[in-house]
Order: structure tokens, then sequence, then C-alpha cells
């Protein structure tokens, strides 16, 4: 690698809905982590702010951490949150004539997807989201290509150049997503669409299918290439204020940007396809999770992180995360290749309220994020949510929240809670009980579904426990679902900033082409290969060598007239028809796995529709510091004990300090343990074991 890291400290920031959170590791491998109050609509702002936090702690000035620093690593929710506020772009959309209502009509189940199966059940209530790109923005150009990439009609370059006159001059708008018919298969009418825009009105944004996702789904390929355009002009200024402000204290490079599919990529990658870095932070969850389930000897893990805003949840199989290639954001479905996580609003912040229609207690999925957050916080929050409800029961101590920075208001979440409590007939304390145990069947359930639907057994899976509410309710919801053992982890409240931190750099092609299999392993081998020669020349374009590239096949496979697929590795270099055959068994055996035994179906034969490459090379990682085994009295790191509401009583229960536990300590539930970010719960009948890097391993 001809990158050389000869500066003091790594840094990874995760910009979440609540909080921002910021890792820095040093030379030895000791681990600082620090977190601030996101604060929308400016996010920089926030990251600032923790990195000044982090060198406080360090006692360093905000500068000389900085400018001391040799990798610079953000996974931000900026794209997440523009979608989900309506706050990107004017864009507008060029595509073929006669198909202009595409992404209007959008599926069948457009009106549904996405939705919780309470909102389903009122089909009456049921809608189509509103559109990204209005109808009046949507044009259709005369131009027609085949799906074998014949041009049967010619693009009509001057209704093109009135299409877009009127768009841009007319119509305002700051960004042009461009997806036409088949383009996947000839990108040449797409590529004179883009380069007419860009020599008449330089200043507009472009975004064209053929080069962000050339894959088959007519609708999800030109979901994704709008939702690129509405997110370009506005992730461009965010990430350039963001590199001028890291610049301006002496950060002598720009950050790389976490992506969805798991790994860093160039400050300007992400600003052309800033779609792909939705959901980057819950992807350094996973990173970071399968780190350190490498280092401490688990290959097949539940990850859980339960966050501010919502829970989190995804699978890590053989030292693997599972990916997938699809995502549904706000009602519509993008090809997004990306690290598979299930989220539901179901965390700290998430709003317990009262169902009218029902008569009975729901749980999110609103939250009340940073600002103004649950009522304990006292920053004007009336309304109770799950924090204000382990306050209630003591699981969380008012004085020692966030490091004591934050001191939380019981009163407040006594009358919040109340609210509810009182139209159920019930005392705050019963009610809040309630509460936390609907939350946790809740994400039990979620779990549960995301294992099971993945074809695996939480019996032969560990549950790593993280994020800010991870170890708080981690023991209830793990205990449900089945899984063998819960750790809690020492970096939970920061875990995602972590794995981004340590992440490797990545690139990623692919291309739908489709092969009835078996195919001609000669006519496969190429296909890849030009999408290496893709991945090798962007990766030289960064300074590297092709021998500092990993690349690695993937093939989505599928039965005749079905139309989902499965993913299956494919062998590097010259395919035999021995790899050709071994690809089909491979998809056979993991079809049957998703799908029970006797569920594939041979004789409708086999097709190759999406070929995938992914190109990474690897990052200098830190080691961790290793601490040595003590004994298995924790008496030492007891620092009180307090009244806790665990059954249907109040119990002393003994509160541990995180900091001061030995790796050899065992602590017996009922047992609190509270650190700066995060408190973890061990209930009764079960045993915490401290490990060599001080996480808790938890037994029952």
């Amino acid at each position: 690698m001809d990158k050389k890291i000869d500066k003091e400290y790594v840094i990874g920031v995760d910009t979440g809905g609540t909080f921002t959170d910021i890792t820095v590791i040093d030379q030895e491998g000791k681990i600082i982590h620090e977190k601030s109050p996101s604060t929308p609509p400016d996010f920089s702002i926030g990251i600032m702010n923790s990195i000044a936090q982090a060198a406080k702690t360090m006692a360093l000035d905000m500068e000389t951490l900085i400018s001391r620093t040799s990798v610079f690593n953000h996974g931000m929710t900026v794209a997440t949150n523009m979608i989900i506020n309506r706050a990107g772009s004017k864009t507008g959309l060029i595509t073929t004539k006669g198909f202009e209502d595409t992404i209007l009509i959008m599926k069948a189940r457009g009106k549904c997807l996405g939705l919780s199966e309470m909102e389903i059940k009122h089909q009456a209530r049921c809608q189509k989201p509103e559109p990204f790109v209005p109808k009046h923005l949507i044009r259709g150009v005369t131009e027609r290509i085949d799906c074998f990439g014949n041009i049967v009609v010619p693009l009509n370059h001057n209704e093109l150049d009135e299409i877009v006159r009127d768009l841009v001059e007319h119509q305002k708008v700051e960004a042009i997503a461009i997806c036409t018919l088949w383009s996947l298969t000839n990108q040449v009418h797409e590529k004179e669409i883009e380069d007419l825009i860009h020599q008449k009105y330089p200043e507009v944004f472009v975004s064209r299918s053929s080069e962000l996702v050339p894959l088959l789904g007519e609708y999800e390929r030109t979901v994704t290439t709008v939702f690129n355009a509405y997110l370009m002009p506005e992730t461009r200024k965010y990430l350039t204020s963001l590199d001028n402000s890291l610049k301006r204290k002496k950060l002598s490079f720009s950050p790389m940007i976490m992506q969805a599919a798991g790994g860093i990529t160039p400050i300007e990658e992400a600003m052309i396809a800033p779609v792909f870095t939705i959901s980057s932070g819950p992807a350094g969850g996973m990173i970071g999770s399968s780190i350190l389930g490498e280092i401490l000897g688990y290959k097949n893990i539940i990850t859980t992180d339960v966050g501010g805003t919502s829970f989190d949840v995804g699978l890590i199989i053989d030292g693997e995360p599972l990916r997938k290639d699809d995502a549904v954001l706000d009602q519509y479905a993008l090809r997004l290749p990306m690290i598979d996580v299930s989220s539901i609003g179901a965390a700290g912040g998430s709003v317990v309220w009262y169902d009218e229609i029902s008569h009975t207690m729901k749980i999110g999925p609103q939250s009340m994020g940073a600002f103004p957050g649950p009522a304990c916080y006292g920053r004007g929050g009336s309304v109770p949510t799950l924090a204000d409800v382990d306050l209630i029961l003591g699981f969380l101590d008012p004085d020692s929240f966030f490091g004591g920075r934050m001191r939380l208001d019981k009163e407040k979440a006594f009358a919040a809670m109340d609210t509810v409590a009182s139209k159920l007939g019930m005392d705050v304390y019963e009610a809040a009980r309630g509460a936390r145990r609907l939350a946790c069947v809740i994400m039990a359930n979620l779990i549960e579904n995301k294992v099971l639907f993945r074809g695996y057994d939480p019996r032969e899976c560990v549950m790593f426990l993280f994020g800010g509410g991870g170890p708080e309710f981690g023991s209830e919801y793990g205990r449900q679902s089945g899984a063998k053992e819960l750790i809690m982890l020492r970096e939970s409240s920061t875990l995602s900033a972590f794995g981004i931190a340590v992440s490797d750099i990545l690139y990623q092609e692919l291309v739908s082409e489709i092969y009835f299999m078996p195919g001609n392993p000669k006519s496969i081998t190429q296909s890849y290969e030009k999408l290496e020669e893709k991945i090798l020349n962007l990766f030289e374009k960064q300074g590297f060598n092709e021998k500092d590239v990993l690349l690695t096949r993937e093939g989505q496979l599928r039965y005749g007239r079905q139309v989902n697929y499965v993913s299956v590795p494919v062998p590097s270099g010259e395919l035999s028809e021995y790899d050709v055959k071994k690809i089909m068994d491979d998809f056979e055996i993991h079809y049957e796995t998703l799908f029970g035994k006797g569920s594939g179906y041979k004789k409708a034969g086999i097709e190759m529709v999406n070929l995938k490459v992914y190109g990474v090379v690897k990052t200098t990682r830190p080691s961790l510091r290793k601490l040595k085994k003590r004994g298995q009295n924790p008496s030492l790191a007891q620092k009180g004990s307090r009244e806790v509401y665990l059954e249907d009583t109040f119990s002393t229960v003994p509160v541990f300090d995180w900091e001061k536990l030995e790796p050899g300590n065992i602590l017996a539930g009922p047992a609190i343990v509270e650190s700066t970010f995060t408190t973890g719960v061990i209930l009764n009948h079960m045993e915490g074991q401290i490990d060599e890097y001080r996480n808790i391993h938890v037994v029952y």
C-alpha cells in the first residue's frame, strides 16, 4: 500500500438523529469515545463540537488533535434526513417518452411499502407518498433503446433542447435525474442528455441511471436516480462546508465518507452518489461489530443497536455482515446495495402514547429526537419516551446521565408518563414497567423475524448490545430472543463511530446481464473483468496499485419465471465449467436455507441476472489495548446502590462503575453498570463476566 500512516490518531464520526458520536484511537490502541448533541439542520456544528469535546477529554486543543490525525472518516445522516424531511433540492426527471408516469404509478405495493402491520391494516388510510418529482417536472423525450442495446429510435436533440431549457430556465430546477428505458444495456442516449445539460447549464446537478445503478427494474432504477439527484446539491454544500471547517483546523486531507454498503469512499465520490450514504451510520455499527467479533472469536453475531430514534438489527454470519440490494425509504423502493440492517422506531427517544382507537399503549415509531428530546431532558418535551420510562423505574440515574453533563428531571418524566398512565387506569410505575416490557417485546420480535427470515437460528448466535440504549434494554429483549450469549460492548454508545474509523476503502460496480445457467464461463468471466477494470481504475486515481486491491465477485441468481433473486459468491479469475456448476449448486443450497428444504425448483431453470464486484483496500487498523485478568470480586468497582422497579416492585440493586471493573470480575444480577454514555442492566438470574477488553458477557 502506497499511503503511509505516520500520524498519531484515527478518527471516526457518526452523526445520528440525536447525538453525534466520535471515536479517537491512538497508536497504542487506546480508545477515546465522546459525543455531543446533533445540530440539525447544520450537522457540521455537532461534528466540530464532538471533536472539541474529544480533544478536551484528551487534554489537547482541537487544532492539535486534528493536525495529528492520519484518518478521518465520517458516517452521516444528512441524506436520510433530507429524504425524511423533504429538504432536498428542486429536481426534474427526463425519461423515455411514454414512461413519464413510472415513478408516479409505482407498483402494486406502493401504497403500503415500508409501513407497519398496524398501518397496513387500515387500508383506507394507506396512500402513496408525495412524489419527490412532481408530474409537471417530469419530461419524456423521444428515444428508444431495446433490451439488447440496439437503438430503435434515435434521440431527438431538438426536443431535448426544449425540455432542458424549460426545466432549468422556467421551472428553476437545481438537479436533473436521467433514466431512460433499457439504458443499462446501452448508455449512449443518457450520456448525450447529460453532456447537453453540462454544456449549456454547468451549474445544474445531473444524475443518470446508467452510471449510478445500471440494473434491471425500471421503477427502482428511476427512484434511486431521482433520490440521488434530489440529494446532490445540499450534500455537496454540507460536505464542502465540513471539509473547509476541518481544513481550517489544520486537517491536511479531505475526510472519507461512509457508505451503506460498508466501507469508506472519497468525499468527491460521496458528492456524486450521495444516495449510497443513506444508512451509513448503521453500516458503521455492523463493521465495528464484525471487527470486534473477530477479536473476541465470534463468527455468528446478531447486532442490536438501540439509539435515540431507532432500533437497528443486523446479522453477521461466518464473520461477514449480510448484505442486501434493495432499500425502502418513505414508501419508495430503491436499488441500493447496502449492509442488511432492519430498523424500527423503538429507542430511547421513542414516544410512549395512548391509542384512542384500541385503548392500548403504543411505542413509537415517532421520536422526540435531540430537540426537544424526552420530557426528562427539560428542553420543552412534554410527552413520555422510553428514556423517561427508565428514569422513572430507576434504571437511569438523573445525576450521572451523560457523564453528569446533563441532569435529568424526574418530575417532568413523571408528569409526562402520567398522561398515558391515567388513561390506562394505572399508576405511573405500573404503566412505565408495561411500556418497557412492550418495547422489549417489539424489539425481540424484530430480532426473531430478522434472524429466522434469513434462515438462521438465534440460539446459534451471540448478540451484541450497543448504541446508547443497547446495554440498557438488551438483557430483556436478548433473553426473549433466545440468543446463546449477550455481550454489552464497552464502546457500545459509539460503536458505529468506531466501525467507521476502522473501515476499509470500498468501491463497488454492478450490472444487469442475464445468463441462462449454465452460462458460458468465458462470457461471464469477461463481464466480471470489465467491472473489475472499472474498480481498479477508480483506485488508481486515488493513488493505489492493483496489488493493494482485494476484488470480490458476487452473482445474483433466480429460478426461471421468478422475480426475486439470491446472492452467492463467485470465484475470482478465469471461470471454468466446474465453477459455473458450483455457482448453481451454491444458489440452490442458499435458496433452501432461506425458504426451506424442498422449496427450490430446478426444472424452471436458473438465471444469473446481476453481476457485482466489490473492490477493497484494507486500511491500517490499530490494535486494541488488552487488559490483564484480575479476580472475580467486583466490589472495588461498586459505586453504590439504588432502588429499581424490576418486576412488580422496587428492589435495592448494586451500581457499578464500568471503567473500574476489571477483567475476570463477575456480576450477579440484578446489577446496574454505568459508564459516561450508557447504562448496562443485568437482570435477575443473569450473570455478567468482564473480558480483557472490558466488555460484559451476560449469560442466563
